[in-house]
């Protein structure tokens, strides 16, 4: 597996995934997972709320647990924690990042030996700037295969990461937007034009998480934006908004373009 870039210590504040090493009386030491060897103590009354009678109840060795860095002390290179600080669903979502981003660098190395180079490993300091982290470089270049060249990033490599992101990442919704052109010199052009767009915004589907909005973007273009929870999804309902524009009437024309 590609090296995960290893920061040397947590901000004050952050939540961090921690496992633990050894419990004593007052409380837990902890090995910060992000941080190679950093070491991390909870104190017994950070551990959970009121008060504590057997501290193995809520802890065990071996557990990987979501901590709130409330002190570091770089002099002693050591933190403090909080685990009572950290609700259940801030926990939750913590895990789901730090298990994406381990799955981001697995899928490096599946880039890697498409590539048959080292360059995409190279990158990973790079991308985890410019997108917030490499998972969401992965998710960002599976919704939009254009998005490397938008942060101008080139190379024969990008080809290998966005077709490992198309086949391994599922982002919670794909959006395609684009515009349609529609003019018309005909008396009745207003409502000819208010048609289309009460044909397109009809495509959506609340049931099935699909939604379409066409707004005036400066005439003659309409804005559409199709919001599905895949790319079949997606793709189809923008393959029926072109249909919908190919049956131009008299003094009437339609098209349809993706941005």
């Amino acid at each position: 597996m590609s090296e995960i870039q290893v920061r040397e210590w947590p901000e004050l504040g952050e939540l961090t995934i921690c496992v633990v090493q050894s419990i004593k009386s007052n409380g837990a030491y902890v090995r910060l997972e992000e941080f190679g060897d950093r070491q991390g103590f909870i104190f017994i009354g950070e551990v959970a709320s009121g008060w504590i009678k057997n501290i193995r109840s809520y802890v065990r060795e071996g557990q990987r647990i979501v901590c709130k860095v409330t002190r570091v002390r770089e002099d002693r290179e050591s933190v403090d924690l909080s685990l009572k600080a950290v609700s259940e669903e801030r926990r939750r979502t913590r895990i789901q990042q730090w298990k994406d981003e381990q799955k981001a660098h697995r899928l490096i190395d599946v880039v890697n030996e498409r590539a048959g180079t080292n360059e995409p490993k190279e990158h990973i300091q790079i991308l985890t700037e410019i997108f917030g982290s490499l998972h969401q470089a992965f998710e960002e270049i599976a919704v939009n295969e254009q998005a490397f060249a938008e942060q101008d990033l080139s190379g024969d490599w990008i080809e290998h990461f966005h077709k490992v992101a198309f086949e391994n990442i599922i982002p919670e919704q794909v959006i395609i937007d684009g515009f349609l052109e529609l003019i018309s010199v005909a008396p009745n052009g207003v409502d000819a034009i208010k048609d289309v767009l009460e044909q397109v915004e009809k495509l959506c589907d609340e049931e099935k998480e699909i939604f379409v909005t066409a707004r005036y973007d400066g005439a003659p273009q309409y804005r559409v934006v199709v919001t599905a929870p895949d790319f079949e999804a997606a793709e189809s309902i923008w393959a029926e908004i072109e249909a919908t524009m190919t049956s131009p009437v008299d003094g009437f024309t339609a098209k349809a373009t993706r941005a």
